[in-house]
């Protein structure tokens, strides 16, 4: 096992879960509750910032709930701040332009951001039970549509 391979951010990961964290490209982390996909996001965004030397603001980590946004960002947060180099402390002074947020409030940022260029203001605000009931529509639709899968019976 080789320096990288053997730091202390990935120490807690089992072998699947420290290939996703080391993988060479982008990747999407994909498992139930309880898996540890927020420790397996949180290893890989700072194996890219100290492993790598890609610059935090460059990394965009992405979950589905706040709880786990926080969670990452706290984990990131206290990871880097257990380096001891002056590349790690150099990108946890930038730590407030960490991109760790939900896929949600992204696409709402890129939305604000160009709003007026298609004649919105950038104030909308997302009505989150008609999204709620949207979404429960399309899911059944889908059900309804899909119910013979052997995936769907499982």
């Amino acid at each position: 096992m080789n320096q990288i391979e053997s730091a202390p951010y990935l120490a807690r990961l089992d072998e699947a879960q420290r290939r996703a964290a080391l993988a060479g490209e982008s990747c999407v982390v994909t498992a139930g509750a309880g898996a540890g996909k927020t420790t397996v996001l949180a290893s890989r965004f700072v194996h890219l910032v100290v492993g790598r030397k890609i610059p935090l603001r460059s990394i965009l980590a992405l979950t589905f709930t706040r709880k786990a946004a926080a969670q990452m960002y706290e984990r990131i947060y206290l990871a880097l701040a257990e380096q001891n180099s002056p590349w790690a402390r150099e990108q946890l002074e930038d730590f407030q332009n960490a991109q760790i947020t939900t896929i949600d409030s992204f696409c709402a940022a890129l939305l604000r951001d160009a709003a007026r260029d298609f004649g919105y203001t950038p104030g909308f605000a997302v009505d989150a039970d008609s999204c709620a009931d949207l979404a429960l529509s399309i899911a059944q639709r889908y059900v309804r549509r899909n119910r013979n899968q052997e995936g769907l019976r499982e």
